[in-house]
């Protein structure tokens, strides 16, 4: 992959780089199914450490290297380094919950609205629309309940 004159093989930041081509370019890697098996490439700027090292530089604490755009490659352009909860965010599987045309995660959602991430899905699985789920206020107490209502309709 590199000829090592930039003297930082076996550092932090070249590991990184490591696994990320790996991913993509491995196949006996067991995360390749998941980029380089599905298309995700590293752009061949990036096929150099040293480039790699110039655009992106040291991994800050707590970060992770992050693809934006989970349907495009490694690059300058689609890469930054974020946080756990960031990435969580930017998984392919997470769900978008629309609500008069803005979508945002459970997690987005739960944050904006104080209500937890558990309260909206268990509002959403039981048929609640979207709308719903995320604009009622939960209810903690039996005041306010309508006749006939259970406080776990609210939940």
């Amino acid at each position: 992959m590199s000829n090592y004159r930039h003297g930082m093989k076996g550092t932090k930041i070249y590991g990184i780089w490591c696994a990320m081509r790996a991913r993509c370019e491995n196949p006996n890697v067991s995360a390749f199914k998941d980029y380089g098996g599905r298309g995700i490439k590293v752009c061949d700027r990036w096929k150099r450490f040293e480039n790699f090292y110039a655009d992106m530089g040291e991994r800050p604490p707590g970060k992770t290297l992050e693809r934006t755009d989970n349907q495009l490659g490694y690059s300058p352009g689609n890469c930054v380094w974020a946080d756990r909860s960031a990435q969580n965010r930017n998984r392919r599987d997470r769900k978008l919950i629309e609500v008069k045309g803005e979508a945002k995660t459970l997690a987005e959602w739960s944050e904006q609205t104080g209500l937890s991430v558990g309260t909206l899905w268990r509002r959403l699985s039981k048929g609640w629309t979207n709308e719903e789920a995320i604009k009622t206020p939960k209810i903690t107490h039996r005041k306010g309940i309508r006749k006939g209502e259970r406080l776990r309709d609210y939940a």
